[in-house]
């Protein structure tokens, strides 16, 4: 079919940081297979890799990542996308925390940059061993901004006392 006479889709999947390959391939499988049934083509499915997340999403505060992109004829796209979101909320629900359809413009470009995952981040192997830096000390945390001003109501009390007894 010209590609004109389809519509371009992408799915941005979060699902639970413990999915295995198996899990990952299944669901990977079961997309593909639901797509092609619906007389779709899978573009790409891909792996983003493991984040953080802002806010914890069912108990879980790191997520894996996964973009799949697709296409249907205009004839098929609703019902084959109610049937693709039935497939994460029911088939998948265990495995796949969230996920977010988005229709993209046949004419944008399928190329993308997404951020390092926690996977590909450097990690810091060994601590650095510098000057500290001015005002730094070992022997006393940092004072809060609650203690200082207690301090500031105590000498202040101190000072309206000795007032009052020169008085």
């Amino acid at each position: 079919m010209a590609n004109i006479a389809r519509r371009r889709y992408e799915v941005l999947l979060l699902t639970v940081p413990e999915i295995n390959a198996d899990d990952s391939a299944k669901v990977e499988k079961g997309f593909a297979k639901l797509v092609e049934d619906h007389e779709g083509d899978l573009i790409s499915f891909e792996r983003w890799g493991k984040y953080r997340l802002a806010y914890p999403v069912q108990k879980f505060e790191y997520g894996i990542y996964y973009l799949a992109r697709f296409e249907f004829t205009p004839e098929v796209s609703k019902a084959a996308l109610d049937a693709v979101k039935q497939y994460f909320e029911i088939k998948h629900n265990d495995k796949v925390m969230r996920h977010m359809f988005t229709q993209l413009d046949l004419d944008d470009s399928l190329e993308y940059e997404r951020p390092m995952s926690l996977e590909e981040t450097p990690r810091r192997d060994t601590r650095v061993n510098g000057p500290r830096p001015t005002g730094a000390t070992r022997d006393r945390a940092p004072r809060s901004r609650t203690e200082e001003v207690k301090q500031e109501a105590a000498s202040k009390d101190a000072t309206s006392a000795e007032a009052a007894e020169q008085e």
